[in-house]
């Protein structure tokens, strides 16, 4: 359950791209947000010509933190975050290392950030960067925002179906949690929707799937009951499923990008983005980059944890529990 998300800023107009869903987030869970700015140190250059004093170097401090505190209170009393718990904090330090700390100390169950941000004399982090650094490293799930109108688009009521985009094995599978309850969140009062897509592997373009398509829709059909009828079942989901082929040199992320335009609506494509099984280097990382770098849709991104994977498999025992005459 989504108790308390972070939104990192950076102080640009394009990283408070995160705000429109954050606050609708916040607003539909009933989470707290912690907005957080990042001081780096080169913001207190001053410290490298010697004939600076210290009082002056003081002063300058306080005045960079003074202006990033009452940004951040700007921020809060937006209308994008009207009707939603919100706090604030400024950091001095590396803003990738800050975010993740804070993730941990603030116990967040979700970070939302904009993935592309911009530098304006030298002040401004870039986003962009700090954004991929992230969500390689982070603990949590992360939703990386590319365009607000992707949100500030839909109508009261309507939601973006999430693609899950799956391999088979268990670390893909941990994505379905964290995607199922944001679906819930962004549609309500309405059901949201999950679309289960599995990609097939064939060495050329005239070789039939066959039998790993065959497999794949067996594995998909039990990734619907895990909706229907098991853990993932409180979230009153709608599910639909597609099978997608590729071949080895082919780029993957144009399939996937594809399959995420479903019924001429775009969606946002949820991906886990570690393993060592499964679609060549999908999780380590590179199919990840490649669909964020060309997308302009969100993508949740998750690092599975060893609780993320006890869970699935403890799932997975379950369900072959019931089936077991």
């Amino acid at each position: 359950m989504i108790e308390r998300m972070l939104v990192p800023l950076d102080g640009s107009a394009r990283s408070e791209e995160a705000l429109a869903i954050a606050g609708r987030l916040a607003r539909a869970t009933g989470a707290s947000l912690l907005l957080m700015r990042v001081i780096t140190p080169e913001q207190f250059h001053m410290h490298l010509h010697t004939d600076v004093s210290e009082y002056v170097l003081e002063e300058a401090r306080k005045m960079y933190l003074e202006e990033a505190e009452t940004y951040l209170k700007q921020v809060m009393a937006s209308s994008r975050l009207q009707g939603v718990r919100a706090s604030s904090k400024v950091i001095v330090g590396l803003p990738g290392d800050c975010i993740l700390r804070q993730t941990q100390e603030y116990d967040a169950q979700l970070i939302i950030m904009c993935s592309h941000g911009e530098r304006a004399e030298g002040v401004r982090w870039l986003m962009g960067s700090v954004a991929q650094y992230v969500e390689r490293q982070s603990p949590v799930p992360v939703l990386l925002v590319r365009d607000e109108r992707f949100f500030t688009s839909l109508r009261q009521g309507e939601a973006p179906g999430i693609l899950c985009a799956l391999d088979g094995s268990p670390y893909a599978e941990t994505v379905l949690q964290p995607a199922a309850e944001l679906a819930q969140a962004l549609a309500q009062p309405e059901s949201g929707r999950i679309h289960l897509m599995y990609a097939v592997k064939v060495s050329s373009a005239t070789e039939e799937p066959g039998e790993a398509q065959e497999e794949a829709a067996t594995y998909l059909k039990d990734c619907q009951e895990r909706f229907q009828t098991g853990d993932l079942k409180q979230y009153g989901l709608k599910i639909v499923s597609s099978i997608v082929t590729y071949r080895p040199g082919k780029p993957l992320w144009q399939k996937i990008l594809a399959a995420s335009c479903y019924d001429t609506q775009r969606e946002i494509i949820a991906m886990a983005t570690h393993g060592r099984e499964g679609l060549p280097r999908l999780r380590q990382g590179s199919v990840t980059e490649d669909v964020l770098q060309a997308s302009s849709q969100p993508l949740l991104i998750v690092h599975p944890q060893p609780a993320d994977m006890e869970h699935v498999t403890q799932a997975s025992k379950a369900k072959h529990q019931q089936e077991a005459p």
